[in-house]
């Protein structure tokens, strides 16, 4: 089966798993967000409604410079960023909905910026809870990652 993700996804998910590799190994929504802001800067830039240095301070999650080691951890996924993923994909074919019957061409992959819309989905998530108490909800992320400006 094709890999769903494209490289900077997948560059996303393995900055998680170093990131959950220094705390207890489960790679959780926090993760994934930390990991979205430390390797998709330009993802953010579309959002100027977003506080990003608000939720940049807000994160509890170890700083890059501290998983740097070289070990080799096993990671496992929390349930919660499984349906965070599942969500991404959603979103992707939610937001291209002609290529549904070429369900994963080899040029078609998931984005980051579909894994911040999952990550909006899971909404009990505590990722998903600090970007929404910083201004982003998943209308406004649709809205404005589509191109449109959302209305206030």
């Amino acid at each position: 089966m094709p890999q769903p993700f494209d490289k900077k996804s997948q560059s996303v998910l393995r900055k998680a798993q170093q990131l959950a590799a220094s705390s207890d190994g489960v790679v959780t929504t926090m993760h994934v967000l930390s990991a979205l802001l430390d390797v998709t800067p330009d993802i953010w830039l579309d959002l100027p409604d977003v506080d990003i240095q608000a939720i940049r301070t807000a994160e509890r999650l170890p700083d890059a410079a501290e998983t740097t080691s070289s070990e080799q951890t096993n990671t496992v996924l929390a349930n919660s960023v499984k349906r965070v993923l599942a969500y991404a994909m959603e979103e992707r074919f939610r937001a291209r909905p002609d290529e549904w019957k070429d369900l994963l061409r080899d040029d078609e992959y998931v984005e980051p910026a579909f894994i911040l819309l999952g990550l909006l989905r899971e909404v009990e998530s505590d990722a998903a809870q600090l970007l929404t108490a910083h201004g982003l909800t998943l209308e406004k992320g649709r809205m404005y990652l589509s191109g449109s400006q959302p209305n206030e």
